[in-house]
């Protein structure tokens, strides 16, 4: 839940209205990675993923307008897309919640 609120946090703080905007990558890439997620058939595939979806963050936020917003439906999908990710993950994760893969981000 916690990266969850972080990575909607970073997409809400730094982007902008315009179509084709920074947001409208973001959700294309966050899109890519819930696919390789789901696709993943272990822990360390989760882990790969989740660390690939880390450095994107970073370096999403020193390309993003500050004060800019997403647009309500840019928010919607994020949020949807987010939430099919972490379930994928979650999926991964072993049934105790130890090992890499049930690490926060």
């Amino acid at each position: 839940m916690r990266t969850l609120v972080i990575v909607l946090g970073l997409a809400v703080m730094g982007c902008g209205h315009a179509k084709g905007d920074k947001f409208d990558e973001i959700l294309d890439q966050l899109g890519k990675f819930k696919t390789e997620m789901c696709a993943c058939k272990d822990a360390a595939c989760a882990q790969k993923v989740s660390e690939a979806r880390r450095d994107f963050k970073s370096t999403m936020r020193d390309r993003l307008d500050k004060g800019a917003k997403p647009t309500d439906a840019q928010d919607k999908q994020g949020k949807t897309i987010e939430s099919e990710l972490q379930a994928c993950r979650k999926a991964l994760m072993p049934a105790d919640g130890a090992g890499s893969a049930a690490a926060p981000e």
